[in-house]
């Protein structure tokens, strides 16, 4: 049984699974992340990589290893293009990494490598790594200073984290903020949109923190309040964001300028499929199709009852109203279909 809630899922791995006319129909390559929740950089390759074949002339630095799935790509683009490729991170997750050709990796902040390397830094710079104002604004300052780089690819510039910062640690926010869930909802107004509290489940909600005073927060933010007139820059919604920044010189380059205009060609329809993934996901887990869950605290609450040989009157309305819910929830999902 796949289990889509797993982040590690691939194509290759359900597509013997799929339907035949599927397979044939869709054009999606092995290594793309099926899960219900799409939060890996592989998932632009195929967009992603005619652009940096383009431009790449003297290597790749990707910042956010994470599990290795998106560098496993980078390694074979690079070696076809026999460029060199860095991998920076702090927390690299455990991955096997025994038949890489061309990476070379750094196991330490984005700002370490950076400030590090910063005479000899790449032209070509993929940065998915700590989302929050303040690290990407120390990142673009010294990227932007620099001669070489000559296109910034940055991940998850829209919702969520377009204007909410996350850490990796709480101890590295150099300016204590204020706490303010209300910009993990998509809408504004309960009242207008029926729109639940909805965030994606590979984040834990008490790393997030938004000034709401200033708005100084956020990765998309902090790409808007550093641009320079030296720099543009394209926004595309899907997949909780992408923002190709680059050097207006490389206008000049053809096939880069012919990629970027398709780009804002479907700027708009994509936009608008990324909007529509976010209500559905919205309204899945508002159908409480979190079953597992609810069942897992019934679970433990029973357990925890038979532990002390009695049942108190108080579990037993808690028992009752976690069963009337699940049974609610259920009903509600039969009805839908």
């Amino acid at each position: 049984m796949i289990n889509l809630n797993d982040e590690k899922v691939r194509y290759k791995d359900i597509k013997d699974l799929l339907k035949k006319n599927l397979i044939e129909d869709y054009e999606i390559f092995d290594n793309a992340q099926m899960s219900l929740q799409l939060a890996s950089m592989v998932n632009y390759k195929s967009i992603l990589f005619p652009l940096l074949k383009a431009i790449t002339q003297k290597g790749i630095v990707e910042i956010g290893g994470y599990q290795g799935n998106h560098l496993r790509e980078l390694d074979t683009l690079c070696s076809d293009l026999d460029v060199t490729l860095h991998s920076v991170d702090p927390a690299y997750q455990e991955f096997d990494d025994s038949d890489f050709v061309k990476v070379e990796f750094f196991k330490k902040t984005s700002i370490e490598y950076l400030k590090e390397n910063k005479d000899s830094l790449q032209d070509v710079f993929i940065i998915d790594g700590d989302h929050n104002y303040e690290t990407v604004i120390d990142e673009l300052d010294v990227l932007f200073s620099s001669p070489n780089p000559k296109i910034i690819i940055m991940h998850d510039t829209s919702w969520p984290c377009n204007y909410v910062d996350t850490f990796y640690s709480i101890n590295d926010m150099k300016n204590k903020k204020e706490v303010d869930i209300s910009y993990m909802n998509l809408s504004k107004d309960r009242n207008e949109i029926d729109m639940p509290f909805f965030w994606p489940i590979h984040y834990d909600v008490k790393s997030f923190h938004n000034d709401s005073s200033s708005c100084k927060s956020g990765v998309y933010k902090a790409v808007k309040d550093t641009i320079n007139d030296d720099w543009s820059y394209l926004n595309i919604a899907s997949l909780f964001g992408l923002t190709i920044i680059y050097k207006n010189e490389l206008n000049k380059n053809e096939s880069f300028s012919d990629i970027i205009k398709h780009f804002s060609f479907f700027k708009p329809f994509l936009d608008l499929l990324e909007l529509n993934r976010l209500m559905l996901i919205s309204q899945t887990h508002k159908q409480g199709i979190i079953w597992e869950q609810d069942q897992e605290e019934i679970k433990n609450l029973l357990t925890q009852t038979h532990k002390q040989g009695i049942i108190w009157e108080k579990d037993q309305k808690e028992i009752k109203r976690l069963t009337d819910l699940l049974n609610s929830k259920n009903k509600n999902h039969e009805n839908k279909y």
